[in-house]
């Protein structure tokens, strides 16, 4: 694995298409999903512009749009709830609901791209004040989130829980039950494991952590020591576990992105800093991320092999990359717009046009 990606190492590949821009759309704000059906789930402030901040990085409130990868049907979903800022979004395993959580209120809503008519906060013990960082198993069966649990005393309350196909907080089953922040899992490719972080024993620092559901009264396995990891995502071969650290990087003082074998075997090797979670293709073969210039600006959007080697700037001034189902494009966003490219960088294309952004 390459020790790590320096400005100079990046090759903007040559024959990039012109972008090409199309009518105007929402603009988003976030985060960016793409579906199986191939549609793309985005946040947008456009019709907030005017109105009073709603956290104190200056953001707006957002709504949900859907738009086709090829920009030709764009629709309005919903704004979850009044005020509400975006974090995250997902699609569920049918592709006709997204699911979105909030920066300033991280509760999970659930809205029907289709109906439009069933938009619901998921509501219950563990999922009332905290629930966030959804993430469907490899067969959509169930899903993976960070919830709550009032009750236990202040730096242990987050713990790692499951939720079916539904949704619905009555079935919800708790994962990790301990005197720690448990919190960010990650499935394995063959969803028998959740990769998450963790200050277990409640003393800091983060570290990341592997239950097997196999045998889940068996002690997590930890795989990283004194890492202060955050947010994790697990390889599509099984083979490694990309995680944030936000030990500071000692060349730059700032965050970094590291690997890591998912088998414990070896130390994390450390890819570069200011560079944000990684997103596998499907055939696990490239790795797209991107790096920031500065704390609320986009240095651009890199890819590389499978193992972060061979990293090569495609996209400056851009960020969140997202895959297509199929592999063969990527969504991502610049300057307040969502556009698309092909697996090689080739063939951008604005799909929506400049709008209020505070991503």
């Amino acid at each position: 694995v390459k020790e790590d990606v320096t400005k100079d190492e990046v090759v903007v590949p040559a024959g990039m298409n012109t972008p090409t821009p199309l009518p105007s759309t929402p603009t988003p704000t976030s985060v960016i999903d793409v579906s199986r059906q191939e549609r793309i789930a985005f946040f947008s402030s456009r019709n907030h512009r005017d109105h009073p901040d709603v956290s104190p990085n200056g953001a707006k409130p957002d709504d949900i749009y859907v738009i086709a990868l090829d920009g030709t049907v764009e629709q309005y979903v919903a704004q979850p709830t009044e005020g509400f800022s975006g974090h995250s979004l997902t699609w569920t395993p049918d592709g006709r609901s997204v699911v979105a959580d909030g920066s300033m209120s991280p509760r999970l809503f659930v809205v029907n791209t289709e109906t439009l008519d069933d938009t619901r906060l998921i509501t219950g013990p563990l999922v009332d004040t905290v629930a966030m960082g959804l993430t469907w198993s490899p067969d959509g069966s169930q899903a993976a989130l960070t919830c709550w649990d009032p009750e236990k005393p202040s730096g242990e309350q987050q713990e790692i829980c499951l939720l079916g196909t539904d949704l619905e907080p009555a079935r919800l089953v708790r994962l990790t039950d301990n005197q720690a922040m448990d919190w960010m899992p990650a499935w394995s490719p063959d969803g028998s494991k959740i990769a998450y972080s963790s200050d277990f024993p409640g003393t800091g620092p983060t570290d990341i952590y592997i239950l097997d559901l196999a045998e889940i009264d068996a002690s997590p396995k930890k795989i990283t020591i004194d890492s202060q990891t955050r947010d994790v995502n697990w390889s599509p071969d099984g083979r490694w576990i990309a995680f944030v650290s936000y030990k500071p990087d000692p060349g730059t003082g700032m965050w970094s992105l590291n690997l890591v074998p998912a088998d414990g075997s070896g130390s994390p090797k450390l890819i570069g800093s200011s560079l944000n979670l990684p997103v596998w293709s499907p055939d696990g073969r490239v790795l797209a991320f991107d790096r920031m210039a500065s704390f609320d600006e986009y240095e651009g959007i890199y890819l590389a092999d499978s193992d972060a080697s061979n990293a090569r700037l495609v996209v400056p001034s851009a960020g969140r990359p997202s895959w297509s189902s199929d592999g063969t494009r990527i969504a991502f966003e610049k300057e307040g717009n969502i556009w698309i490219m092909d697996s090689d960088g080739t063939n951008q294309t604005q799909l929506t046009s400049s709008g209020f952004d505070h991503s």
